[in-house]
């Protein structure tokens, strides 16, 4: 990483352990070190848009999306009585 002068945060880098409750290596038993220090362990990543949880039931991920969906509505909402029928309707299918 040296040689394309990339350089790892320590600070901002987390890692995560994926798989099925059952045969997952308990998060105590795994540590990874860098120059700087350890890197911690998270239970959820964002990675392109997507949370991850550890366990990948993607509940994070779906609470992330209606918050931000529900968000928007009461936005609609609020400006709706400013609207005509037609832009509303493109408003709203283009959410």
């Amino acid at each position: 990483m040296t040689r394309s002068f990339l350089f790892l945060n320590v600070d901002k880098t987390e890692m995560l352990i994926l798989g099925l409750k059952k045969r997952k290596i308990a998060p105590e038993e795994i540590s990874v070190n860098f120059d700087h220090g350890p890197i911690k362990q998270s239970s959820a990543a964002r990675n392109l848009g997507v949370t991850f949880d550890a366990d990948l039931p993607f509940s994070n991920h779906t609470n992330n999306i209606t918050m931000i969906v529900y968000f928007h509505l009461h936005n609609i909402s609020r400006i709706r009585p400013f609207l005509s029928v037609p832009d509303s309707s493109s408003y709203l299918c283009n959410l």
